[in-house]
């Protein structure tokens, strides 16, 4: 069983230096962010924690765009798209975002 910790452990550890990675509530409250999610929207953590995706918002994607997303959350499906979002700076950048319900 430690061993199966272990190798878990070092999973999360090596998505977590790889990918950009936000968990969100269902009220759509970030609860924590990575490193490289911070790198990419040139925000620290601190500033990100307690606020909505929607501080990313860049104004290029329809205001129904999300609509989808929750409906398949909501029924419990992973939704995949491209997303243009705004970092602090003004400046946009695009991620292939993944978004699992847990």
């Amino acid at each position: 069983m430690l061993n199966h910790l272990h190798d878990f452990s070092s999973i999360v550890r090596a998505l977590d230096q790889h990918f950009s990675i936000s968990v969100t509530g269902r009220d759509s409250i970030i609860l924590y962010v990575n490193d490289r999610f911070c790198t990419l929207c040139k925000y620290e953590q601190e500033e990100i924690i307690g606020q909505k995706h929607s501080l990313f918002d860049s104004g290029l994607h329809p205001d129904d765009y999300f609509d989808e997303m929750w409906h398949m959350l909501e029924r419990g499906q992973v939704w995949q798209s491209e997303l243009h979002n705004r970092a602090k700076d003004e400046s946009i950048y695009s991620i292939h975002a993944t978004v699992v319900p847990i």
